[in-house]
């Protein structure tokens, strides 16, 4: 596979990422308050781990640092799209290369990173609790985790799942 390049929005002109999973410093001439003026070299980016495990960049612009995720930097370029999440396909959170990315909802990343765990449930919103001996419900609803209770068997933890999904009209497309 070729390696493309493209300019990464609201970088024009300063930041490019690539299909491979790379991003670079474009060739431009910035002030410095000392020395007057300097010109900086195109280069591909060191990429250091944050502490979640995913590779991150610091970008630049107008005497202004941002830190990125990288996979989030090659999605936003390539899909053009903000308001979803970025899975990675392989579960590989190293692998930033364009063919294993893709964009997803809350709820579908949830469930691959459920996947990827080898949850003891098949079902949404339910992990065994090792310490209480008992299956557990809970769900996340607007970016609040709540606890819905323990259960003596899978279903029963599902059913309290379910419920309470209905109860507060929220909408499932896994269920």
């Amino acid at each position: 596979m070729n390696e493309i390049w493209k300019d990464i929005p609201n970088y024009e002109g300063f930041y490019k990422a690539s299909n491979k999973g790379r991003i670079k410093s474009l060739k431009r001439v910035i002030e410095h308050s000392h020395s007057g003026y300097q010109t900086l070299k195109e280069r591909i980016l060191k990429q250091s781990i944050n502490k979640h495990g995913y590779f991150e960049v610091s970008l630049h612009k107008n005497k202004i640092a941002k830190t990125n995720e990288v996979h989030r930097l090659v999605a936003l370029t390539f899909y053009k799209k903000t308001n979803k999440y970025v899975n990675h396909i392989d579960s590989n959170r190293k692998n930033n290369e364009l063919n294993n990315l893709e964009l997803v909802t809350n709820r579908e990343n949830i469930c691959h990173g459920l996947k990827k765990r080898k949850c003891k449930s098949e079902y949404m919103g339910v992990c065994w609790n090792g310490k209480a001996k008992k299956w557990q419900s809970q769900i996340r609803y607007q970016g609040k985790r709540y606890f819905l209770g323990l259960y003596d068997t899978e279903l029963e933890a599902f059913s309290a799942y379910i419920t309470t999904m209905k109860y507060y009209n929220i909408e499932n497309k896994y269920l």
